[in-house]
């Protein structure tokens, strides 16, 4: 319904309007925009000003695209639950211009480094672990970091052409963001997959790649992040492939 550029744009209170809309759509056309700006807890200014940074004219163009998304829905996928939700969402954006641009960047990145680091907590620990083996499958050098407690390395050398991946739904655990801040002032490139644009980690970031997925908390214990990991999977699946043609094109040309 929105594409990637457009809600890479949103801030976070903008993101809290989209949040809301996408997982209460059915509402949401029956609603005033004071209401929708009560239920997302902004003002009616911060949902004008979502409704024009995703190509919108006003609050009553947004209704109308919701029930022509509405409608699409019925017609397509009749049964929907919410992670086939976020994760349709996130499919509908994969193959827009910024996000490819920012895939293609990062794989260039993979294939001149020397070394590569993948660093996550937690289930994101999981995912490094995961894309880490992805790129050694490409005969890249390639670790992961899943201790957040490690040492610091001291005697690491030409750290221009070392890349640090940081896993993160939040972007904000402090773990993460030292691994970041660390690699970053040593001179090394810092990428970054998280769940949104505007975190912290997303701005110290050299490249950053948000998926914009449904943020869900366990009822009880919030501290549990229940949020699909589907489009970290696609993501780094599409890294891999993207650095496998650049490798690919590369000897090409050397052999040629």
């Amino acid at each position: 319904m929105f594409n990637y550029q457009e809600i890479e744009s949103l801030n976070r209170l903008e993101l809290t309007v989209y949040d809301y809309i996408i997982q209460n759509k059915s509402a949401v056309i029956n609603m005033t925009i004071r209401e929708l700006a009560n239920q997302s807890h902004v003002s009616t200014t911060t949902v004008l000003r979502f409704c024009n940074k995703v190509g919108l004219d006003g609050f009553m163009e947004l209704k109308y695209a919701i029930k022509r998304d509405l409608a699409h829905q019925q017609l397509e996928q009749p049964k929907m639950t919410r992670v086939v939700d976020s994760v349709n969402e996130f499919l509908g954006r994969f193959n827009d211009q910024t996000y490819q641009d920012h895939v293609q960047q990062v794989a260039e990145m993979m294939v001149d480094a020397d070394l590569i680091l993948f660093f996550g907590i937690g289930t994101s620990a999981t995912f490094a672990q995961y894309g880490a083996r992805l790129l050694a499958n490409l005969g890249l050098y390639t670790l992961s970091i899943i201790d957040p407690f490690q040492p610091q390395p001291t005697q690491l050398r030409h750290a221009e052409k070392i890349v640090l991946v940081d896993v993160s739904v939040s972007g904000e655990r402090e773990q993460v963001l030292k691994q970041a801040q660390f690699y970053h002032e040593l001179g090394a490139k810092v990428v970054s997959i998280t769940n949104t644009a505007v975190s912290t980690l997303a701005r110290l970031s050299d490249i950053n790649i948000a998926y914009n997925a449904h943020e869900v908390r366990d009822i009880i214990n919030d501290d549990v992040d229940l949020t699909t990991q589907v489009p970290v999977v696609l993501t780094m699946e599409q890294i891999m492939h993207k650095t496998h043609q650049i490798q690919a094109a590369r000897r090409a040309k050397a052999d040629s």
